[in-house]
């Protein structure tokens, strides 16, 4: 419920919510072995860009309401700069810099034609995205 709250008051569409289940299995404790932490998986310098403090005293980035609120801000800016959703959730996952690097390269911003020259991980990225939203809304039918 927090997560959908807070999605739908910076107008991300609410399938969005299950992005964190993919980012982190939903664990506000998370670090990835790139020191990407939390909720969100925010390294340090995007983390700060987007509203959360991160010193020696507070780490903003385990906070579930303070990250879920700069994930949104992310994927709005992110969402401005793409025009697409399927491109701001790689560019979440892979870096902007290296997607417009890719749609550079690639003379195309269409996912399908960029796909691929991503990394294996950024071509399995929303693949998994779409099964983690299809498990949590078909579950019942797969018991």
């Amino acid at each position: 419920p927090l997560l959908e709250k807070l999605l739908k008051e910076q107008n991300i569409p609410e399938e969005l919510k299950y992005l964190a289940v993919l980012e982190s299995g939903l664990s506000t404790t998370a670090i990835s072995p790139s020191q990407a932490v939390g909720l969100w998986q925010f390294k340090e310098p995007t983390g700060r860009s987007f509203g959360l403090a991160i010193n020696e005293t507070v780490d903003d980035r385990y906070d579930a309401t303070l990250s879920t609120v700069a994930a949104c801000k992310y994927l709005n800016w992110l969402n401005k700069e793409f025009q697409d959703w399927n491109l701001s959730l790689l560019a979440y996952n892979a870096g902007p810099t290296y997607l417009r690097h890719q749609i550079k390269y690639n003379q195309s911003s269409d996912y399908f034609t960029l796909l691929p020259s991503l990394t294996d991980p950024a071509q399995k990225y929303l693949p998994a995205l779409v099964a983690i939203i299809y498990l949590f809304n078909n579950f019942e039918n797969h018991f």
